[in-house]
Order: structure tokens, then C-alpha cells, then sequence
């Protein structure tokens, strides 16, 4: 009886520690805004290590315009930032690591998608495009975005990809544009 009664309480003990490491293993991250700590809807997280934001919570809090759309054409969800009313957009297609403001193109290193219904960028491209300051305190999983004093336009230089930027430019020019060489410029 006591071998029975010892297997039972190891058996508890073990999957105790499982559901407690379950339930502790990742806390959320938290965001600040120029010295205000801000909740979003839906928790950013970390993919790829990368922190991805919801980007309406984020470009309507530092006074961007947010659109969203869906190109029945060639098949995909595109999301459309701006910054200022005079300066240029930064659309982003939903799945593709890639970005396009006018026709220069750049590249993420985690593609935007969809989670809760909510469109998720990663933080450190939208940061650079907003011309924010980021830091990170892994202590407390806390990002903080600072507006930079003598705001201009973008700060997405080591993002350019000339390839991509070629092909978009060719694309564009082509009186025949086809759905796959569209595609085909996003890989």
C-alpha cells in the first residue's frame, strides 16, 4: 500500500510543477510612451525576438493614421500607416516581411499578421518609421518609445532593399502586371 500511496504523490508532485511552470513561465510585455505605461486590447508578444504591437494602438497613440485594406486583385490584407498628413505612407501586406512607401521598398525580419483580430507589427520597424527611441528593460519585459525632439521623416534606412525596390519599380512600370510577378517581389 505504501508503494502505491508513494507512486501517487510523485505522479501529483511531478504534474504540479507543470501546470505552475505553465502558468509563470512568460510574463507580458508591458509598454511605455514617453513616460506613460499604456494597455493595449490585445498583449503584444514576442516572435522571432521581435515585439510585436497591435499598430493602431500604437501609431494612433503618437498621432498617425491607420488604414486597412484587402486587394481582391492579387489576393492579400494590407495595412497603410502615416505619419504626418504631409508625409509619405508605409503599407505593409499582411504574411510578407516586406514594406513599401512610395515606390522604395524595405525589409522586416518578422512579417506583420493577425492575431485576435487585431494586425500586429513588429515594434522596432514601426519605432524606426515613427522616429522613436527604443529601449528595453528585461528585467520588467517593459519597452519604452520615446518621441524624438526635431521629429523627420523615417528612420528606415538599414531596412532598404534595393532588389525588392527594383523589381517593385519594373513592376509598376509593366503595362502587363501580373499576379505572380507581384508576388514574386515579396520574397
Amino acid at each position: 500500500m505504501n508503494k502505491k500511496l508513494y507512486i501517487l504523490f510523485t505522479t501529483i508532485l511531478v504534474l504540479s510543477f507543470g501546470i505552475f511552470t505553465n502558468v509563470y513561465a512568460e510574463s507580458p510585455v508591458k509598454i511605455n510612451i514617453n513616460g506613460k505605461e499604456v494597455k493595449t486590447d490585445v498583449d503584444p508578444y514576442i516572435k522571432n525576438g521581435r515585439t510585436m504591437v497591435p499598430v493602431r494602438f500604437i501609431s494612433e497613440a503618437l498621432g498617425a493614421e491607420v488604414k486597412y485594406g484587402e486587394d481582391k486583385k492579387y489576393n492579400f490584407q494590407w495595412v497603410y500607416v502615416r505619419a504626418k498628413k504631409d508625409d509619405l505612407g508605409l503599407s505593409m501586406k499582411i504574411g510578407y516581411p516586406i514594406a513599401t512607401i512610395s515606390e522604395g521598398t524595405y525589409r522586416t525580419d518578422v512579417a506583420p499578421e493577425i492575431k485576435n483580430s487585431r494586425t500586429m507589427l513588429p515594434l522596432r520597424f514601426i519605432a524606426d518609421y515613427l522616429c522613436l527611441d527604443v529601449n528595453w528593460d528585461d528585467a520588467t519585459k517593459t519597452v519604452y518609445l520615446t518621441s524624438k525632439k526635431g521629429w523627420s521623416f523615417g528612420g528606415l534606412d538599414k531596412y532598404f532593399d534595393e532588389e525588392a525596390s527594383r523589381k517593385l519599380g519594373e513592376w509598376l512600370m509593366n503595362q502587363n502586371k501580373t499576379h505572380e510577378q507581384y508576388m514574386n517581389i515579396f520574397k
